[in-house]
């Protein structure tokens, strides 16, 4: 059993560094009153390889739950929100038919299935089976961008069987010497192979091989063992069908496609689209500790970057407002990566630590190693010649991922001794401190509040630990907090409604709370089955998206509490919509991504 103090300050410096990280991001639940640390990505990242696989193996014997309620102090009524049925993820018949069809692909026909005559009048029914030896399997989502009037529905109608297998080449591989060891790097391309049965036959018509895209060159170093390139996409297989007559010229609007962050992705920790919703970014921690950021093209989501930002990073990173670059960690510092060029690099701040980018994308905000002499100061950066414009000094600790104002004229942020520094970036002068509280933070769009979510520290003996405060920026007011529970199951989750009017936040175990933001009247409850750890506002602010530590992810409307959909599809760690609100994108362990539509959802 893990204890706090055996990462204490004395011993272990590098790696408290990284646990106030997972505090400031959020990821990890705690308890500092010496109980265990139960969270699955803590202990990957902290214990050694064998260590972390006998504690798993041993967990799976052990199922230790811990529900204890948590709830508000003050009597409020809570209204009970309407519940919906919502869309499943995928037609409830198609698992069985593809079952029902497998013989075709092994030549054994179906006596029942509809006779395929190519000249006859079209639609043709139709329906796709994949196989992989790659670990990609595209079924769930290429079936569901059949039309309806395409697809099959019963053994009866189907004509058409669509073999997808898809095959790993080897393009070659280099040796490289790391560690003291010499290893094989290896260029892998993914290639598709179609074949086309008929259904009542099952003789093979037709057959082709589509060939994926290249994988980049060798580097000088590499820190992978192999390259990848990108999988074969829908359009290039409907565009053949189409061709050929074997089926439909357009595709429907799809519910959701699937990505996978990095092929060998075990632990996916953030994702965000760019301003202009084109490209979206996701990092991740493959097998050996190693965090990767992959950029995505969203019009075809194809993968068009990858970057191995170093071991045992979580890495942050930024779009800027214009959507030309990215800001992001490694190992030589924080660079600037072209979006349209992502080989063209320049490194800003070296050896620095990015930790936010001002609205406006002017000011980049770091924080030093943990083996600098002003490890407990922010520095504030020219992104436009990487200069030095000041420190923000007066911390004691290691700083939290502070908040920035929509503007760019504040900053706020703490350190793990529960400090809260109030800045004006314009003048780099401190504003304001607020002692003895820490947690997530974030500005009101108007600038006026200061909005802090803290949760259950034992450390903290002020009467704000485990609430929602709310401050005046001006001159450091309380201007109201709303108490849970002396109870170490809710999360410090924080949301503000893009126009400033609504607080989502964690205020029981298993609700989110709608208040107001100017006086804390509570507007809506919105009940869950297990613990809530995170909460997501629409662009529009109509609907929020909210998720539990158990997988299940929920949308629902804001205005009454109408639960619009529930996508249960794995463990959900992260959840972004895109600038317009069309689509909302969910990181999913193992390294699995999903970007649902949320038009399809909201019908």
């Amino acid at each position: 059993m893990l204890k706090l103090n055996e990462f204490s300050h004395n011993h272990h410096p590098s790696r408290v560094k990284m646990l106030a990280k997972y505090i400031r991001r959020g990821i990890s639940e705690l308890d500092f009153g010496g109980k265990m640390i139960h969270t699955y990505r803590f202990f990957r990242q902290f214990l050694p390889k064998k260590h972390f696989s006998f504690l798993m193996n041993f967990s799976l014997s052990i199922v230790v739950l811990l529900l204890a309620s948590c709830g508000v102090t003050t009597t409020i009524k809570h209204p009970t929100p309407t519940i919906l049925i919502a869309p499943t993820a995928t037609a409830y018949y198609l698992p069985i038919l593809i079952e029902k069809v497998k013989p075709v692909t092994n030549g054994q026909g179906i006596p029942e299935a509809a006779e395929f005559i190519k000249d006859a009048e079209i639609p043709h029914k139709i329906l796709i089976v994949s196989i992989s030896d790659a670990g990609y399997d595209p079924i769930s989502f290429w079936n569901n961008q059949i039309p309806s009037s395409w697809l099959a529905k019963d053994v009866n109608e189907i004509e058409l069987v669509i073999l997808v297998e898809e095959q790993t080449i080897n393009l070659g591989s280099q040796k490289y010497f790391s560690g003291g060891k010499d290893f094989l790097v290896s260029r892998i391309r993914y290639d598709l192979k179609v074949n086309i049965f008929e259904a009542r036959s099952g003789k093979m018509i037709d057959a082709t091989i589509f060939s994926g895209g290249e994988p980049r060159q060798f580097s000088q170093v590499e820190y992978t063992t192999k390259l990848f390139g990108e999988h074969v996409v829908f359009e290039t297989l409907l565009a053949w069908m189409c061709e050929k007559g074997y089926g439909p010229c357009e595709p429907d609007e799809p519910e959701f496609f699937k990505l996978r962050a990095i092929d060998n992705c075990i632990i996916t920790s953030d994702l965000d689209f760019s301003p202009d919703g084109k490209t979206l970014a996701i990092t991740c921690m493959d097998g050996e500790q190693n965090s990767w950021l992959s950029l995505w093209n969203i019009e075809n989501y194809n993968r068009f970057f990858e970057i191995n930002i170093g071991r045992f990073k979580m890495s942050e990173y930024f779009f800027s407002p214009d959507s030309q670059f990215l800001y992001t960690n490694v190992d030589n510092g924080v660079i600037r990566i072209k979006i349209t060029d992502p080989t063209n690099q320049e490194i800003l701040a070296n050896p620095e630590e990015i930790l936010a980018l001002s609205p406006n994308g002017l000011v980049l905000v770091s924080q030093s190693p943990e083996n600098s002499q002003d490890v407990f100061s922010l520095k504030l950066w020219q992104t436009s010649d990487g200069s030095l414009i000041q420190s923000l000094d007066g911390y004691t600790n290691y700083i939290m991922v502070p908040a920035i104002s929509l503007d760019g004229t504040y900053l706020a942020s703490a350190d793990l001794d529960d400090n809260v520094l109030l800045w004006n970036i314009r003048d780099g002068k401190l504003i304001n401190q607020i002692p003895n509280i820490s947690g997530n933070m974030a500005f009101s769009p108007d600038n006026e509040f200061l909005i802090i979510s803290s949760s259950h520290e034992p450390w903290l003996h002020s009467e704000l630990k485990n609430s929602v405060s709310v401050w005046h920026v001006t001159d450091g007011s309380l201007v109201y907090n709303m108490i849970r529970d002396d109870s170490e199951q809710c999360k410090k989750y924080l949301a503000v409604s893009p126009k400033g009017e609504i607080i989502a936040s964690g205020l029981s175990f298993d609700t989110v709370y709608l208040t107001q933001l100017i006086d804390g009247t509570l507007l809506n409850t919105l009940q869950h089955e297990n613990r809530v750890i995170g909460a997501e506002f629409s662009p529009n602010g109509q609907i929020i998206a909210t998720w539990e530590e158990r997988g299940k992810l929920y949308l629902w409307r804001v205005e009454d509490g109408l639960l619009i959909a529930t996508l249960d599809e794995g463990t959900a760690d992260d959840a972004k919509f895109s600038p317009d609100g069309r689509l909302l994108a969910v990181s999913y362990d193992p390294g699995e991504v999903i970007i649902w539509n949320i038009n399809y959802l909201d019908n």
